[in-house]
C-alpha cells in the first residue's frame, strides 16, 4: 500500500527479526463487508424474525407442494386405452428405443438384449408376459424384488413406448451370448391396457 512501510518490531528469536506487515486493504474490506452482512443477518432473522429460518422455509415448501395440483402419474397415462401404443416397426420410435435402451437398460439386459443381471429378451420366454401391455408395465412399475426400478418418474410415456417397441423387436434374434431362457412360454397373445393391474 502507497505510503505504508513495515515496521520492523523490536523481537529477535535467534537472529529472526519480526515485521508487522499491513494486511492488504481488499482483505480489510472484505472483512468489514462480513461483519456488517453478519449483524444486518442476524437482526433479520434472529432480532426481528422478519425472514423464515430453513426449518421454516422447508415446512413452507412442503405445505405448498402438498396444496399444489398434481399432474397424472405415468402409471395414470398408461390405464387409458387411448394413451396407448400397440407394436409398431416405425424405424424412427426403433431407432430412438434403441437409444433408450442402451442408456438405461443394456448394462442389465445385455447391449444385444442377451441378458445379464437381467433376463435374456431375445426369446420366447418371459418372466413377467410378452405381450406389449405387459412389457410396458414391468418398465413403468418395475420388478422391485428383482432389482429392476420402477421406470415411471424417470422416463417419459414416449419413451417407455419407444423402448417397448424395441424390446419386442429383440424377439428372435442371435445375441452374442444368450441367457438361459427364463419364465413362461409367451403365447402370443396380446392384452388390451384396461387387462393391466
Amino acid at each position: 500500500m502507497a505510503g505504508v512501510e513495515d515496521k520492523l518490531l523490536d523481537h529477535n528469536y535467534d537472529g529472526i527479526e519480526e515485521f508487522d506487515n499491513p494486511l492488504p486493504q481488499w482483505w480489510v474490506m472484505l472483512f468489514i463487508l462480513c461483519t456488517l452482512f453478519g449483524v444486518v443477518y442476524m437482526f433479520y432473522y434472529h432480532v426481528a424474525e422478519i425472514g423464515d429460518l430453513q426449518l421454516q422455509e422447508y415446512a413452507n415448501e412442503f405445505i405448498q407442494d402438498e396444496n399444489a395440483p398434481k399432474s397424472e402419474t405415468p402409471k395414470e397415462e398408461f390405464t387409458k386405452g387411448e394413451m396407448f401404443a400397440p407394436m409398431s416397426d416405425d424405424k424412427a420410435m426403433l431407432e430412438k428405443g434403441e437409444k433408450v435402451y442402451q442408456v438405461n437398460c443394456a448394462s442389465c439386459h445385455a447391449k444385444d438384449g442377451g441378458g445379464g443381471i437381467g433376463p435374456n429378451l431375445t426369446d420366447d420366454n418371459w418372466m413377467h408376459g410378452g405381450s406389449m401391455t405387459d412389457i410396458v408395465w414391468t418398465i413403468v412399475d418395475g420388478v422391485p424384488e428383482k432389482g429392476m426400478i420402477a421406470w415411471r418418474s424417470i422416463l417419459s410415456k414416449q419413451d417407455v413406448i419407444a423402448v417397448s417397441n424395441y424390446i419386442r423387436s429383440l424377439k428372435g434374434t442371435s445375441p452374442a451370448a444368450p441367457k438361459d431362457p427364463q419364465g413362461d412360454l409367451w403365447d402370443g397373445t396380446e392384452k388390451l391396457p384396461t387387462d393391466a393391474n
